[in-house]
């Protein structure tokens, strides 16, 4: 090893409305592989951005959007209506347009929302992502230019990982990165209670842009 590249990112925000932990209770989540699992359910009810959205191929689900202190950043939070829809059928449907697009149609609701207290921990080799993007060449001596950085000797990028650590609780989220180079169950209804694998985004909304994105399938 001649060079290690490092870059870290840490994101510590309170919610805009803490939820109460006096509120907090154990309820059973449902996880993708059929099995429950009890979790701490946390509640708040207050005024959310919510909509309601159809992918390309025809599957329903709901944004809901909870604002952090400041409204600068807000927390998306995606699930289907439907039990059985693997969230995969959304995450394929996840695009800067698409995103674009529940920004200007969410509405200002009064609903009840519950979700699992979380914490994830994520470890990733970004190495076939990269390729696939069409960045092979730093990845192979014969093909790699890195001579501003050194004409001593060829150089190549052997590894690219990323481990991140997220903690989601009645006060906040917690997150820190680092790379190294309802008809449906809720229609009409004024509880959202994210008790099935759902999607979560983490957004500056004045930029647009996602700080983090993950989902959450299973309690540890």
């Amino acid at each position: 090893t001649r060079l290690v590249f490092l870059n870290a990112l840490h994101f510590q925000r309170l919610w805009k409305v803490p939820f109460d932990p006096k509120l907090t209770q154990e309820r059973m989540f449902h996880c993708a592989n059929g099995s429950s699992v009890p979790v701490l359910m946390m509640r708040l009810t207050n005024n959310f951005n919510y909509g309601e959205f159809v992918t390309v191929d025809g599957v329903d689900y709901d944004v809901i959007e909870v604002p952090y202190e400041g409204d600068s950043l807000s927390m998306l939070l995606v699930s289907p209506f439907e039990p059985d829809v693997p969230l995969s059928a959304l995450s394929a449907d996840l695009s800067s347009q698409r995103v674009r697009q529940w920004r200007s149609e969410l509405r200002n609701v009064r609903r009840q929302l519950a979700m699992p207290r979380f914490s994830l921990n994520s470890e990733v080799d970004l190495k076939g992502t990269l390729l696939k993007m069409g960045l092979g060449e730093i990845f192979n001596l014969a093909t790699s230019d890195f001579t501003r950085i050194t004409s001593d000797e060829r150089l190549c990028v052997s590894k690219v990982l990323q481990k991140v650590k997220m903690e989601v609780n009645e006060r906040g989220t917690e997150g820190a990165s680092a790379t190294v180079a309802v008809m449906f169950s809720r229609m009409a209804v004024q509880e959202i209670t994210l008790d099935r694998p759902f999607l979560f985004l983490i957004q500056h909304k004045h930029t647009g842009a996602l700080l983090f994105m993950g989902q959450f399938n299973h309690p540890e």
